[in-house]
């Protein structure tokens, strides 16, 4: 299980962090709270881009 912080889904998604957070609270993206934080597993990141238009062909989880 990869975690990844919010700033890191937001510069996958290539979104600002704001809107990244609104994917998450709006439930269209699964999260885990982690004390007072929130993180995304990157299976289920993985799951979101699939049900997404192929709006990024790929996740590089080199640049995080």
């Amino acid at each position: 299980m990869t975690l990844l912080k919010t700033a890191e889904v937001a510069k996958i998604l290539r979104v600002s962090q704001p809107t990244a957070r609104r994917i998450i609270a709006d439930g269209e993206m699964r999260s885990i709270k982690v004390g007072r934080s929130i993180r995304v597993d990157l299976a289920d990141l993985t799951t979101y881009l699939q049900g997404e238009d192929n709006k990024v062909d790929a996740i590089d989880t080199e640049e995080i």
